[in-house]
């Protein structure tokens, strides 16, 4: 029985470690001019998980869970949210838009590495930029600490943790 424990822990901690390293994929978005829109959550292990939730464009937010904060309109099959301001403009080098806490990130590729910035502009950390491996493991550190409770993303990392664009 404890070797079965032993290899189930140590499997949880290599997929763990695997779901962290890898680039996020994005794909085609199914329209022209938009952006496909990825949700990022935490596991029980502490492995990170990208959901594909939708697709953004300039005029608003087609996604088929809730996981974005404010109002919402339900339209075929789709919750559909307003964009963000300046959506063009803050999306310019983006691959694609992470979701994560009800705040949207853009990401963007640069020499190899990837970062996250914030498009939300309502969220207190508005157009801040972030490592991606960084941000995954602040996430990570903030669902083992506080498990039950969500950040909203304010908070979830530390001024200091941002990268100047």
């Amino acid at each position: 029985m404890k070797k079965l424990l032993s290899l189930v822990i140590v499997l949880a901690l290599v997929l763990s470690f695997s779901a962290c390293s890898g680039k996020v994929d994005f794909g085609k978005a199914p329209k022209e001019n938009a952006l496909s829109v990825k949700e990022m959550s935490v596991g029980v292990f502490g492995a990170v998980y990208f959901t594909d939730v939708g697709y953004a464009d300039s005029r608003n937010f087609y996604l088929s869970s809730r996981c974005l904060n404010g109002m919402n309109t339900d339209k075929n099959g789709y919750y559909v949210y307003s964009s963000v301001e300046n959506f063009n403009e803050v999306t310019k080098d983006a691959k694609g838009i992470v979701v994560y806490s009800g705040l949207a990130y853009a990401l963007t590729e640069e020499e190899g590495r990837e970062y996250l910035t914030c498009i939300s502009d309502h969220a207190n950390n508005y157009l801040s930029k972030y490592e991606i491996g960084k941000f995954k493991e602040s996430a990570v550190n903030y669902h083992n600490s506080k498990s039950t409770t969500v950040s909203g993303g304010d908070g979830l990392l530390y001024p200091d943790e941002a990268v100047s664009g």
